[in-house]
């Protein structure tokens, strides 16, 4: 009785969360409205990936460190009592992927296709996590750390390709990752030359 009582008054905070949230009324006040509904309702990761979200905004507003901190900390609950539920993951990589975190985005991706090899979406996010590091180290003129990232776009594609010979209906990429593939193989290919140079 206790447990459920406690559940239904974390999904009344959260719903009460979302909607001050939503109405950009206080953002510190949503924030403290979803650290309560996460310690009523503990397992549920929506109020945590909210949570994060928030965090990640005051982050860029302020630069505040215990922004940072507040982040991880809701990723690593979220992957604690959620190891296996990658709703949250394509969030979770654009969180790590906004806050330096490059190398846990692309490990987590790899960990989503790993798990869910017939789910578009798995090959998808590899690919779009890969590709926006490989554009953000080119931009830098990391040519070095760009290749990997180039080379996962690659990678991701085989594993697609090879799925699809193995289903009976095949996955379907939405139409503008030929173009992210076709960039990716040019670009590696005109760097690999460069280097026999």
């Amino acid at each position: 009785c206790f447990i459920s009582s406690s559940i239904y008054y974390g999904m009344k905070l959260g719903n009460q969360g979302a909607a001050i949230s939503q109405e950009n009324k206080d953002i510190d006040k949503a924030m403290e409205v979803y650290e309560r509904a996460s310690k009523f309702d503990r397992y549920n990761g929506a109020y945590r990936i909210d949570l994060a979200q928030i965090m990640n905004n005051k982050l860029r507003e302020t630069k505040d460190k215990k922004y940072y901190d507040g982040i991880m900390e809701q990723i690593a609950l979220i992957r604690k009592y959620e190891p296996y539920n990658h709703q949250y993951t394509p969030i979770i990589c654009s969180l790590y992927l906004s806050t330096g975190k490059f190398e846990e985005a692309l490990k987590l991706a790899d960990t989503k296709l790993q798990e869910e090899p017939l789910l578009a979406q798995s090959y998808s996010l590899k690919i779009d996590v890969s590709y926006e590091l490989a554009n953000y180290y080119l931009k830098e003129n990391k040519v070095q750390e760009a290749v990997p990232c180039l080379e996962k776009i690659i990678e991701a594609k085989d594993q697609f390709d090879k799925t699809n010979e193995d289903i009976k209906t095949p996955l379907k990429l939405t139409e503008d990752y030929p173009k992210k593939l076709e960039a990716a193989q040019k670009t590696l290919d005109m760097i690999r030359a460069d280097m026999k140079k």
